[in-house]
């Protein structure tokens, strides 16, 4: 059999084989405890506004109107409106960026919460100005509603009023 390189190997293992490793070298080594935090703590703390509003830009742009045709009209279970659809898969493709912006305010990661709400913001604002799909004629005003939701769930985390000041600022841009 032959042998894979150790750094290899360890890069190869996806998200649940490494927290699985992590797991147990945390159980198995609990002193290093503050180092394992520390190290976690900085992962997590990378979070780049203008990635998230790349991201967010980027899927939504991606989202092929060819899945709202197929999976509207009507179908063996009744009817699926094409307008209701569009806000669903609109709505599904932005959850994630949410759930990301809401583990970081559970984190008690006040400045991280705050980028991603701003990425979020400033991707819906980019995809409602520069969008050519033709998705984005199913649901225009998604984006509008979408921000004001980012908004509102950023508020549910607690943040100071200086960053809601700011996050709400953004909102009021042409």
């Amino acid at each position: 059999m032959d042998h894979i390189n150790k750094k290899d190997f360890i890069e190869s293992l996806d998200s649940m084989e490494s927290k699985q490793v992590l797991s147990w070298f945390y159980n198995k080594f609990p002193e290093l405890e503050n180092e394992i935090y520390d190290i976690a703590l900085k992962v997590v703390s990378q979070v780049d506004e203008d990635s998230i509003m790349a991201g967010v830009f980027q899927e939504l742009d991606m989202i092929d109107v060819d899945d709202l045709y197929d999976g509207s009209g009507s179908t063996r279970y009744g009817y699926v409106d094409p307008t209701d659809l569009s806000w669903e898969m609109f709505g599904d493709v932005l959850q994630p960026f949410l759930n990301e912006m809401e583990k970081s305010q559970k984190r008690n990661l006040p400045i991280e919460a705050k980028a991603y709400c701003c990425g979020i913001i400033k991707g819906l604002q980019k995809y409602s100005k520069e969008s050519n799909s033709e998705f984005s004629d199913w649901a225009p005003d998604a984006p509008e509603e979408f921000i004001h939701t980012a908004l509102e769930e950023f508020k549910k985390g607690n943040p100071r009023k200086e960053d809601i000041a700011q996050v709400s600022k953004l909102v009021q841009l042409p």
